[in-house]
């Protein structure tokens, strides 16, 4: 049910016509539930957000998780599958000042407190289940893709690269670019030429080819 304060509705009113359940809260149309339609869910102000699980969590034990995805397609056909879509914009003509698709900022608070595991901004897996899996994947299977579809009339001041790394922000320097496995499939470190300063390589691809970069004991 809706009430009325004044001009402004609060609750919700089922509308018959487009078969669709709206919510009001203080006149706003926050969120529309609709049988042949997405929900939608909708913040009033422009400055505000809608936040899920923004909350403090006092279990010791077990994993907090602020929320899941998980869709699971049961019918064969020609149908891909997302468990999640981004795609911010700025409208035609408008102008602004950054854009940024997802953004993940993992933070610890304050200056004490350890954990015993990982820090992480993204972890990506790629998953079979069971080591019997017998499928078939025609395209490329890999963990992240980087892929740009920008005019060449456009003008990027700052370049355009598939990775930026920025420099240290506080005291603790970066350790590398990368942590590769010695596996001898992607990286090897144990392999040494004539020169005592040439030691392994990383595996790349490129187009079809394998290719091989090659590792030293100094940057120098």
């Amino acid at each position: 049910m809706a009430i009325n304060v004044g001009a402004a509705k609060r609750g919700w009113i089922y509308d018959k016509v487009n078969a669709r359940l709206n919510v009001y809260v203080d006149g706003s149309n926050v969120m529309q539930l609709a049988i042949a339609d997405h929900i939608k869910l909708n913040s009033i102000a422009d400055g505000k957000t809608v936040r899920i699980n923004s909350r403090n969590y006092t279990q010791t034990s077990g994993d907090s998780i602020a929320g899941q995805s998980t869709p699971n397609q049961t019918v064969a056909g020609t149908a891909s599958v997302y468990g999640w879509q981004f795609s911010p914009r700025f409208a035609d003509t408008i102008g602004g000042n950054s854009l940024v698709g997802v953004q993940s900022n993992p933070i610890l608070k304050g200056s004490t407190g350890n954990l015993t595991g990982d820090y992480k901004c993204f972890e990506a897996k790629l998953e079979t289940e069971g080591g019997a899996a017998t499928r078939t994947i025609t395209g490329v299977s890999s963990c992240f893709r980087a892929e740009q579809q920008l005019s060449s009339g456009g003008t990027y001041t700052g370049g355009v690269y598939v990775l930026e790394a920025k420099a240290k922000g506080n005291n603790k320097v970066w350790d590398g670019l990368a942590l590769l496995p010695d596996d001898s499939e992607i990286a090897e470190d144990a392999l040494t030429a004539t020169d005592s300063t040439k030691r392994g390589w990383i595996a790349v691809t490129v187009g079809s080819a394998s290719r091989f970069i090659r590792l030293y004991d100094s940057g120098i």
